[in-house]
């Protein structure tokens, strides 16, 4: 488990003759996110309306400025004043790293505050509505961070930067060693998977792309799903794994990457003649057979004749693999003899991929065309 020792603090502050209560409400008992440092409330006793933003600077330990973030404008309108409360009204929030070092092992950890003695201090700033640029300094209070984690979060398989050649890998992880958690306490783990866009660094893909998929395990190993949106070769994806303790964040792992291989050509089958193919135990991107007049020829390797309802699905490989027709319901057409299909595909888009998805005798198989 991951042991974050956690110094908070509050400042009593005076601004134009009024005292201020800055508190504090950070979660010592789990990783700290950059937004976390947000988590402030301003108590104003004897009232200080106005308009305000509000900014902060990290320091490390030996005085260097590391990032510094700022609101926007905001009123105070009563004692009480809660900055997460009131996101709606004071975001977004602006970040700005001016350490490089530290930028790069923020977003390695998905913006989570590394291990280090740090100095925080917050500004208040009081202003005009809309201007959070300058302004009169009204008050500013330091705050003392410390945050040691005592235990690691360990990727094994994909290693970084591998290229591997299955297109529904095994994800694999060490597990935390629970030498903090006490009681009825159990860890689970959850697992992000992040396609990493052309031109973007892997930092950038867990910050601002959306997942293609994540989900929450208890053991150390994650079989992607059929189901899920596929990999796809020729592409890079970036992943990582956090651990949970109580519904809150105990450790989390650095982001690794790898490219799922792309052979340097395609094949392309054209069925004049009526060929019933034989279909594939997994789609095979490489390889595509044409249909040119209208039908889809394929087998279905079966010890006895299959049903004339054999269950199909059809994806649009140009399209995320959206289902573009489901044939539970839909008979296929059986002219040929044992075993043997044809599927109309005058309904399908001339010149787009699509991949078919048979079910028959329990097992799924596939077959790549395109429609001419």
């Amino acid at each position: 488990m991951v042991k974050l020792l956690f110094i908070s603090a509050f400042a009593l502050l005076a601004i134009y003759g009024h005292a201020q209560t800055i508190t504090t409400r950070y979660e010592s008992s789990s990783a700290l996110t950059l937004s976390q440092l947000w988590d402030i409330d301003i108590k104003c006793e004897g009232g200080c309306l106005n308009t305000y933003f509000l900014s902060f600077k990290i320091f490390d330990n030996k005085g260097i400025a590391l990032l510094e973030s700022k609101t926007r404008t905001f009123n105070i309108n009563s004692n009480d004043y809660s900055v997460i409360e009131d996101q709606a009204n004071n975001s977004p929030h602006y970040f700005n790293f001016i350490n490089k070092d530290w930028k790069i092992k923020c977003e390695r950890s998905g913006n989570i505050i590394p291990s280090g003695n740090y100095t925080i201090t917050y500004y208040l700033y009081q202003t005009t509505p809309g201007c959070n640029w300058t302004g009169v300094l009204a008050s500013q209070f330091t705050i003392p961070l410390f945050i040691q984690y005592f235990n690691s979060l360990d990727l094994v398989f994909p290693f970084n930067g591998d290229t591997i050649f299955e297109t529904n890998p095994v994800f694999k992880w060490l597990p935390l060693i629970p030498g903090f958690i006490k009681g009825n306490s159990s860890i689970q783990y959850l697992v992000s998977i992040y396609e990493i866009f052309p031109g973007q660094i892997m930092e950038q893909s867990i910050v601002f792309n959306p997942t293609i998929f994540k989900e929450t395990l208890k053991d150390c190993i994650l079989e992607y799903p059929v189901y899920a949106k596929k990999t796809e070769p020729g592409k890079t994806y970036a992943w990582q794994v956090k651990a949970i303790l109580d519904g809150e964040i105990a450790a989390v792992s650095e982001v690794w990457t790898f490219t799922v291989f792309k052979s340097s050509s395609e094949e392309y089958f054209d069925n004049e003649y009526k060929v019933f193919l034989s279909l594939f135990d997994e789609p095979s991107a490489d390889k595509w057979t044409r249909t040119g007049d209208g039908f889809l020829y394929f087998t279905i390797e079966s010890e006895k004749n299959s049903s004339k309802k054999a269950e199909f699905v059809i994806y649009d490989n140009d399209a995320n693999n959206r289902i573009v027709a489901d044939g539970v319901k839909r008979t296929l057409t059986v002219n040929y003899g044992k075993n043997l299909y044809s599927l109309p595909t005058n309904n399908l888009e001339k010149g787009r991929k699509y991949l078919l998805e048979i079910k028959a005798d329990g097992n799924k198989k596939y077959l790549n065309f395109i429609v001419e």
